[in-house]
């Protein structure tokens, strides 16, 4: 009919889908300081202002019995399950905001009252003892005191790591306790080296947790892939993708339950996978749009550009 009137070829109406739950394109879309849910498991992730690599808490926020929430003041961050510091575009202007806002000090009272925290990349390297960026490469501040939950100190460097990485772990102990001979893979992208700074008893660097088993790398000239603390209560690594293992993910949820004195998180089934989401986007534009001809468009445009 719109064709008609038009004279406009059209190739067809979607019917919106109102439940699609498709990965966001951008941090913007990530909601932050939404209302916590009171059965859940609560894990806060800080929202900073720099927020890279957001989508590694996707596969926390699809697990329903765990509300995952952004959160961007202290007040609102109230008392949860977990805490996780994700990745960052600039590790040191973020690790100053989050000292303005007094997140430095909530996440050290957190830790000492027994709440695990886990540091993702940038997030990772806020946990250790001090960064420094002597080239500017993310900002005019040279040198941050971190908040000091592990024994690490990072350097920024001009070099960047990017690389898929594959591991297993060999700890079995506190946020990894039954998980030793899980196998992760998953990929780096970071510009900081990394290096274990005199560990008190009981640190243990994560390259004495993770053997690299398909990829191997020189961690002598790289630094260390993470740190575990004493109390194996807070965690820190460069792995990116880490909660997209579900049985690890399960496992490392229920060591968190059973720190905070759960006893099972609540039961019900897992909100579906994005690549489910997508295949199902798929099948529903092929349905209500002319796919084939559209191909038949390209096709024709294909064959006048190669003669």
């Amino acid at each position: 009919m719109l064709e008609e009137l038009t004279g406009v070829p059209t190739l067809g109406v979607v019917p919106w889908l109102s439940d699609l739950q498709l990965p966001e394109e951008d941090a913007l879309g990530v909601p932050p300081d939404g209302a916590w849910h009171a059965d859940a498991l609560t894990v806060a992730v800080i929202c900073l202002p720099h927020l890279a690599n957001f989508d590694d808490i996707d596969p926390l926020r699809r697990i329903a019995g765990v509300h995952a929430q952004f959160v961007t003041t202290v007040e609102h961050a109230g008392d949860p399950d977990l805490i996780i510091i994700p990745g960052s575009k600039a590790t040191i202007p973020d690790l100053e905001w989050m000292r303005k806002r007094g997140f430095d000090t909530w996440i050290q009272e957190r830790a000492r009252d027994g709440v695990p925290v886990i540091g993702l990349c940038g997030g990772f390297q806020m946990l250790g003892q001090s960064v420094r960026d002597p080239c500017a490469l993310e900002s005019p501040q040279s040198t941050a005191d971190g908040i000091g939950l592990l024994p690490v100190s990072t350097v920024l460097e001009p070099s960047k790591t990017v690389r898929r990485s594959e591991v297993r772990i060999h700890a079995d102990r506190g946020l990894l306790e039954h998980a030793a001979g899980t196998l992760l893979h998953g990929y780096e992208i970071h510009a900081g080296i990394s290096t274990a700074t005199s560990p008190a008893s009981g640190d243990v660097g994560l390259d004495e947790l993770l053997v690299h088993d398909a990829i191997g790398t020189d961690r002598d000239a790289d630094g260390v892939l993470g740190m575990l603390s004493a109390s194996g209560r807070v965690f820190g690594t460069y792995l990116h993708g880490l909660f997209e293992h579900a049985a690890f993910t399960a496992t490392l949820l229920a060591n968190v339950a059973s720190m905070r004195g759960r006893d099972t998180l609540p039961s019900s089934a897992p909100r579906r996978a994005p690549d489910d989401e997508l295949d199902r986007l798929a099948a529903h534009i092929r349905e209500h749009v002319d796919v084939d001809r559209i191909i038949d468009w390209v096709s024709e445009q294909r064959e006048q550009l190669t003669t």
